[in-house]
Order: C-alpha cells, then structure tokens, then sequence
C-alpha cells in the first residue's frame, strides 16, 4: 500500500490537496467527469481549503459526494456538509446538482433508502477520501457495528459510540467497489490504531480495500511504517 509521509500536517493537507486535484483532471480529461467522495470531521478541513484553490479544474465536471452524515437538522455546525460547504463548496462554481448531499435530517432510515437509490444510479466512485478513528472506524462504519454488514450502498448507523448517535454512511461494499481509496491520518492520537494496524489486526479501515495512506510525522510516531 503507497505510504506519503509529511513532516507537519500542512504539508500533508498540501500534499493530499496537489493529488486529489491531479486525479480530478485525469478523470475529467479520460471520461470528462469525476465522482469525488468527501470525508467530515476536522482533519480534512485545511486539505479541502487548499483543494478550493486549485487552478485548471473544471468544476462543473465534478460531482462531490460524501462518505457519511450526521443525523442532525439542516445547517448545523456539527454536520459534514456544513464544513464541507464552508471550506470548498461555497468556494466553487458549482449547482446543487454536483453536490449530492446524505439528507439525514428526514431520519436516517430514509436517508439511507434515499442516498442507496442515488448510488445505484450514479456510477462508480472514482475518489474515495476516508478517515480513520481511533478505534479504526472509517465513513461510519465503527468496529463491531451491524451497519458493517449490511449490503446496501448506504446504510442506517444506530448506536454510534461517538455523538450522534445515529448517522448514514456509505456501505462497505461501496467504499470498496470505488477506483481509488485514500486514507488521510493526522495527529498524535492516531499512533496507537496504526500500531495495531501494522500488526495486522482487522478494523473497518482494513476491510476497505487496498489504499494510499497519507500520514503526517505525529500520526507516525515512533512506528517503522508497513501497513
């Protein structure tokens, strides 16, 4: 699995935000559109700012979607599509039908019905960028968690162990069945998953598939990286 090391978590966002926009202009220029699949939470944030800044991309030619939402109300700050729309969305000429939004606030079970349609319709993921947790969850999709096996493209989560309880994410099996996986971990608190990682224990971020990692010096640690 290609491994990038950074040494700060701005040349990582840098970084990750020169490659994404490389791979959306290879995508465009071999089938004139790409589907891009957006992360939430912090790490990412600096990365899709910088992602906003790039020149000599087509806009309108991709379509962004995300790996999973909240169950909160329409605009709310803890929402991903919130930060999403501050740090790249609103910063882009885009219409409302390039971005395809998880609208959990109907509840999540009809979120998920609704985005699964959308999925089944739209083709393959080109991009996926995930995230990781600290107990190796990824999208959504937590250890031990019977979202997991669930086959639908995007699935209902209940009893998250982190707020909100409830969530949608895109099915594992959608994660999978997309061109590229990128895995972008940041921070200190993640040297504890990589290290079990590296000894080959299983976690939702191991079962997606073969990644690229990219990995700032404070995620890394002390850790010979071989993942």
């Amino acid at each position: 699995m290609p491994i990038h090391c950074h040494e700060t978590k701005q040349e990582l966002a840098q970084s990750l935000a020169n490659y994404i926009a490389s791979l959306i202009k290879i995508n465009i220029q071999e089938k004139d559109e790409c589907h891009l699949v957006l992360s939430g939470g912090n790490t990412p944030k600096q990365c899709f700012s910088l992602l906003a800044e790039k020149q000599g991309i087509d806009w309108r030619k991709v379509f962004f979607y995300l790996t999973d939402e909240r169950h909160y109300p329409v605009d709310h700050p803890d929402r991903n599509d919130f930060m999403v729309d501050q740090v790249l969305w609103s910063k882009l000429p885009l219409s409302e039908n390039n971005i395809k939004r998880i609208h959990t606030e109907k509840g999540v079970e009809q979120a998920a019905q609704d985005y699964h349609q959308l999925l089944k319709s739209a083709p393959m993921m080109d991009i996926v960028i995930l995230g990781i947790g600290e107990d190796g969850h990824t999208a959504s999709l937590f250890p031990d968690n019977i979202a997991l096996k669930n086959i639908h493209l995007a699935v209902p989560v209940y009893h998250s162990p982190k707020a909100p309880d409830e969530r949608v994410s895109m099915g594992m099996l959608t994660i999978q069945g997309a061109k590229k996986r990128i895995v972008l971990v940041s921070g200190s608190g993640k040297n504890d998953i990589l290290q079990k990682i590296q000894q080959g224990k299983s976690f939702p971020v191991t079962q997606v598939g073969t990644c690229e990692w990219f990995i700032d010096k404070d995620a890394i640690g002390q850790l010979t990286l071989d993942l």
